[in-house]
């Protein structure tokens, strides 16, 4: 039992620590705000990370739209000169 200490004494905070902590001001300010439901609480489309995920979004969906090929130039077709070989017949 040799390894614990214990004191009798406690050591209480001075006069002048507990004087700077003893601004009820600033803890009913803080009380107020955390209260105060608009201040605590933004909308989703006001966070830029929302809106920067819509933009990314549109863009993405704008360009699948306008880029289909057309299916007139899908399709190749082969010129009268060329040579077609079937690689399945022997």
């Amino acid at each position: 039992m040799a390894k614990y200490k214990f004191q009798k004494k406690s050591n209480e905070p001075s006069d002048e620590f507990i004087r700077s902590k003893m601004d009820f001001n600033k803890i009913l300010q803080q009380q107020k705000d955390l209260n105060n439901y608009k201040l605590a609480t933004k909308p989703l489309y006001k966070k830029p990370l929302f809106l920067g995920f819509i933009v990314l979004l549109s863009v993405i969906t704008l360009v699948l739209i306008f880029d289909e090929p057309d299916p007139q130039e899908a399709t190749v077709k082969p010129s009268k000169d060329s040579m077609v070989v079937d690689s399945l017949k022997k």
